[in-house]
């Protein structure tokens, strides 16, 4: 049963203290590739909207057609809360035992830990056939889940027919089987910026700038980008690749499920969006029957894709 014994604030606040400093000052992954934003709303949504007309050379006299604004797809991105905790004995309490700095540090990692997992989720799970509930766009008695587990098309974020609400044609940005090398990375760069195209199927320039990948990948990629001559050929060629991405491993990238040796192409802070709905809170418990107490941090934040033409996969599995 729960009392009313509390803790003593300085306690609390010396834990909350360690937590927000280890948490501030530790770099994450995710915040390089994300277009992080702030919210205060239960989800965020917005409308891709197109024209169905072009520029026309028009003569003396004569006037254009006037062009009309079509409505695309809506995506939604919903508020999610996450929370993690600590128990301390009464009597750590009371004898004095308490380890405030490390008890903040290590809800800082948990919360880390986790945040990274979340967003690497959606590159390692994208491809799934069946969606994933990253994905998922339900808020209980408020929005009504709206794409299943797929993203705004209703397909996964990486998928070989990506269609277009206003167009005719299907477009990819997924290859199942595909490992890192010079000459792979050129193909998927050159299919990245060729099948690029609006949902009039219209062209569109998106230039990558980025690839992701798992840590047991990292040296592979560095050999590719940096090199100034092309690796692992016994021409002198230039490197053409030299210096084209930015190098991003990520060691939440890749598992025995999906694949150990995924990688992945796309323009940071573009496609995928992250939102800091809430700051780190803190409370308290107490449970007089064990007589233990609990510190108790949440956040919200939400996670999802706005854009899916910035990124493509390779080498990921579709389970």
């Amino acid at each position: 049963m729960a009392g009313t014994n509390t803790l003593n604030q300085d306690i609390i606040d010396g834990v909350y203290e360690f937590q927000y400093e280890e948490y501030n000052e530790t770099a994450k992954i995710y915040e390089s590739l994300y277009d992080v934003r702030t919210s205060d709303r239960a989800y965020e949504h917005d409308t891709d909207f197109v024209m169905n007309s072009n520029v026309e050379e028009v003569g003396e006299g004569e006037g254009n057609t006037d062009s009309i604004v079509i409505e695309g797809y809506t995506w939604y991105i919903k508020m999610i809360t996450l929370q993690a905790s600590i128990q301390i004995s009464k009597r750590a309490v009371d004898d004095g035992r308490l380890k405030i700095k490390e008890w903040g540090s290590e809800l800082a990692q948990e919360f880390i830990r986790y945040e990274e997992t979340l967003a690497a989720r959606v590159f390692n799970r994208g491809a799934w056939a069946a969606g994933d509930r990253v994905f998922n766009t339900q808020v209980k008695d408020v929005l009504s889940d709206q794409f299943g587990q797929l993203i705004y098309d209703e397909t996964p974020l990486f998928n070989g027919s990506h269609p277009n609400k206003l167009g005719e044609n299907t477009y990819s940005n997924y290859t199942a089987s595909r490992t890192l090398t010079a000459t792979n990375l050129e193909t998927a760069a050159n299919e990245f910026v060729e099948h690029c195209y609006d949902n009039m199927d219209n062209p569109i320039v998106i230039q990558p700038d980025t690839i992701v990948v798992p840590q047991g990948l990292a040296f592979t990629a560095a050999r590719i980008l940096n090199s100034d001559l092309m690796p692992n050929t016994s021409r002198n060629d230039d490197n053409v690749l030299k210096s084209y991405l930015n190098i991003v491993p990520w060691r939440y990238i890749g598992n025995a499920t999906v694949g150990t040796t995924p990688w992945f192409i796309g323009k940071a802070k573009a496609g995928l969006r992250w939102y800091n709905r809430q700051g780190m809170e803190v409370t308290q418990s107490y449970d007089a029957k064990t007589r233990m107490h609990s510190i108790i941090m949440n956040k919200r934040i939400g996670i999802g894709v706005t854009n899916w033409r910035n990124w493509q996969a390779n080498n990921l599995n579709s389970a």
